[in-house]
């Protein structure tokens, strides 16, 4: 069977609906928040999707993925953990281009972080903290590790940690040299302690 490529002589009309739309609303509380809808997203089975997103938590319903409902809750104020030199120093070790503060890291700094601090934070830190707070799916987290640990002395233990680590990779002028005083000063846990932290 042939296919008839040749072009074809068709009329052109003006189209008279809104292809793309996009609407600020603003709620009696004082919420605000984005209504989107667009024709020319291409990919998509029937990408509905509707998120509520606060100060302490979201909701996501995703109607490709209608037997999932993701719901994230923040218990507590938001803390800032992890100071920005930490990763600031890692790009320097690396020889990788800093650009600021951007929470849009090569994924490959959320595998150092967790071999830099949480393989080393504590005894069985590590694999408790990824029971708790497992992979979706996807590969991604629900959450970050730090958010399992506890005021009392997880917390504490990390800021400790990571500003002994930090200080490690000030001294340091490369990455192995960086990880050779790292594996001395702090190497990898495994044992005992664990209900301290978590």
């Amino acid at each position: 069977m042939d296919l008839d490529l040749s072009p074809v002589n068709v009329d052109m009309a003006p189209v008279d609906v809104d292809d793309a739309a996009l609407s600020l609303v603003k709620f009696e509380n004082g919420a605000v928040g984005t209504i989107e809808g667009t024709r020319f997203a291409t990919g998509r089975k029937n990408y509905n999707r509707f998120e509520i997103n606060g100060s302490r938590g979201s909701l996501v319903f995703d109607l490709e993925r209608m037997n999932e409902l993701e719901l994230y809750i923040e218990e507590g104020p938001w803390v800032k953990r992890f100071p920005d030199e930490f990763y600031e120093q890692m790009y320097r070790l690396k020889k990788w281009n800093w650009s600021g503060t951007s929470s849009r890291r090569p994924h490959v700094a959320a595998n150092y972080t967790t071999n830099i601090v949480y393989a080393r934070l504590g005894p069985r830190i590590l694999g408790e903290l990824e029971k708790l707070n497992p992979k979706t799916p996807q590969g991604r987290r629900r959450g970050k590790h730090h958010q399992w640990l506890t005021d009392e002395v997880g917390h504490p233990q990390l800021a400790q940690h990571l500003y002994a680590v930090i200080g490690l990779m000030r001294i340091s002028d490369n990455w192995e040299q960086f990880m050779k005083l790292l594996d001395r000063a702090y190497p990898k846990q495994d044992e005992d302690q664990l209900k301290l932290f978590i």
